[in-house]
């Protein structure tokens, strides 16, 4: 821990555009061999979807999936599906030693939710956190996205949640992950999903619940706009400093065993 009055110390990771198994066994093994805090943002190519870690892959219209170049993936995380498509997608891990991984979820979530509003309100985005109290987690687990509820401490924007989170815990540390709506192609979602009368409920919950950030400022931004906006919050919110990194050799190993474990899992669904 730093000393009094120093700013912490926190490893940042600015990866390209990777598939989905990529992606997730990262992340993976970044908590798995956790011992810095750190923050990564990456994106997705192709497309993906992710679901979360209890729910059915037979939810999904894999097939569909397949056919328009569309990946498909277990997230370590908990939660309902998401689209990842346009969007920048961020991962805090603390190590099982910082002082986070002994505050509640809801704490954590909390204070990761204000750096991120902290990042997006820097791009002119009039966002602001709010507690859906009415909302439950059996309410939550009934949606088949994880945009169509709003759950613990969630980042709006006219009056629609603008970023998607989870959280889990290990041994070794803490992870937290989500979704950063930049464009709209995450409502197609709803096009994938295996009963068609359910896929066109989804596009219209959606677009009542969820925004992006082209909805609002009127244009596309650049994903690295983005990511300076959301490392500038981090900054500000918790008086950080980062260094810049890679993976070390001894994640990278880690992430291919996981990233191998994970296609394993979708070969046996094209099999099943």
């Amino acid at each position: 821990m730093p000393t009094a009055g120093a700013p912490a110390a926190w490893r940042l990771l600015l990866h390209p555009p990777a598939d989905a198994y990529r992606n997730m066994a990262t992340d993976q093994a970044l908590v798995k061999l956790a011992g810095q805090p750190l923050l990564r943002l990456y994106a997705w190519q192709p497309w993906a979807i992710s679901v979360g870690y209890h729910q059915a892959f037979a939810e999904i219209d894999w097939r569909r999936c397949w056919r328009d170049g569309i990946d498909i993936v277990r997230r370590p995380t908990g939660g309902r599906a998401v689209l990842h498509a346009e969007e920048l997608t961020y991962c805090v891990v603390v190590p099982a030693t910082h002082p986070w991984h002994r505050d509640g979820v809801v704490r954590v979530h909390r204070r990761i939710s204000e750096a991120l509003a902290t990042g997006l309100r820097q791009l002119g985005l009039p966002v602001r956190m709010v507690h859906d109290r009415a909302a439950t987690e059996k309410g939550y687990a009934n949606e088949f996205s994880c945009f169509a509820r709003s759950v613990r401490h969630e980042i709006v924007a006219q009056r629609k949640k603008i970023i998607g989170n989870a959280q889990r815990r290990y041994p070794e540390g803490l992870l937290q992950h989500g979704s950063i709506l930049i464009g709209r192609a995450h409502a197609k979602l709803g096009g994938y999903v295996k009963s068609a009368s359910a896929g066109d409920r989804y596009e219209a919950v959606l677009a009542e619940r969820a925004i992006a950030i082209e909805q609002i400022l009127g244009y596309l931004p650049e994903w690295q706009a983005v990511a300076d906006a959301v490392v500038s919050g981090f900054k500000s919110t918790f008086a950080l400093q980062f260094s810049e990194s890679e993976m070390t050799p001894e994640e990278q190993a880690l992430s291919g065993k996981i990233k191998h474990e994970l296609l394993q899992e979708i070969h046996g669904l094209a099999n099943s």
